[in-house]
């Protein structure tokens, strides 16, 4: 054992570091989450505060400025989260179709990735490789070819490039 020591220290110092940054990551999220919150609890005082900002920095027309981008920024967030449940929806959908294992969780993934503007590319391109070469090898072909389930395949793209917003392939 005393020989491994040295080489496993070499294998823990990367996993160790991701998982560190893995956590700092996790962490950044919560904060997110309770700033927003106590944003959201407090909205009042710092429109308020804004318009007061606004009046000094431009006069009358600082508050109506104030006035505007109010229902511009929630009208931005309201179009960012509809998009991101009907692209959440869509790729569950799909998922479910094709029988992908843990549809639920990936769905709520693709939700997370969504509201991000990431997009659900990221759960649909692997799902599409997974469908083709489950397609592939249950049809007993190892060659590249779509053969008998070149439709499904066909489909199953098309359908994951109209659920997702952005096409990453």
């Amino acid at each position: 054992m005393g020989q491994l020591a040295p080489q496993l220290r070499e294998l823990a110092r990367p996993l160790l570091a991701t998982a560190v940054a893995v956590g700092l990551s996790m962490l950044e999220f919560v904060l997110a989450v309770v700033l927003a919150g106590v944003f959201l609890a407090f909205f009042e005082d710092g429109y308020r505060l804004t318009r007061t900002i606004g009046k000094r920095l431009a006069g009358q027309r600082g508050v109506a400025l104030v006035d505007l981008s109010e229902p511009t920024i929630r009208s931005v967030a309201r179009g960012v989260l509809g998009v991101a449940v009907i692209q959440a929806f869509m790729a569950g959908a799909g998922l479910v179709v094709i029988g992908v294992s843990f549809a639920g969780v990936w769905t709520v993934v693709a939700l997370l990735l969504g509201v991000l503007q990431v997009g659900v590319g990221l759960i649909m391109i692997p799902a599409a490789i997974v469908c083709v070469l489950h397609a592939r090898f249950a049809a007993g072909d190892t060659l590249p070819g779509l053969d008998d389930h070149r439709h499904f395949y066909l489909i199953f793209q098309l359908y994951s490039r109209i659920s997702g917003r952005h096409s990453l392939w």
